[in-house]
């Protein structure tokens, strides 16, 4: 799915079509946590990675996240065939994941955000 709205995103000035401009921003006065979502795939699609990365820092790494989880179970299918299957989390881990869960992720969401806020451009 990323790859094809990364395609998508390479072609994108070529459509008939554009996006209406988000509803939120033009209400509150401030982004939502997807602006700037279409202008950093177009970004990423282009290989430019520093601008991708400053429209929306939380689609970026969403992004990046995605494709090393792909290219992870690409390697486990090719070199295992499903014969290693992963051990089970500790107790320990299942807190830290809890953790970030509930603490690390919201934080990070808010973060961006603020960033959004502050140094996101105009469309």
């Amino acid at each position: 799915m990323i790859c094809g709205l990364i395609v998508v995103a390479r072609f994108y000035q070529y459509l008939p079509i554009k996006p209406a401009p988000c509803g939120f921003r033009q209400i509150v006065g401030i982004p939502c946590l997807g602006c700037g979502g279409t202008r950093c795939m177009m970004a990423l699609s282009h290989g430019n990675l520093v601008q991708s990365f400053l429209f929306n820092p939380a689609v970026f790494a969403g992004v990046l996240v995605v494709l090393v989880w792909f290219l992870i179970a690409l390697r486990r299918y090719f070199n295992s065939a499903g014969e290693n299957w992963p051990t089970p989390l500790t107790k320990r881990q299942r807190q830290l994941r809890k953790l970030f869960l509930t603490v690390g992720l919201p934080i990070l969401v808010l973060l961006n955000w603020i960033y959004l806020s502050i140094y996101l451009p105009d469309a």
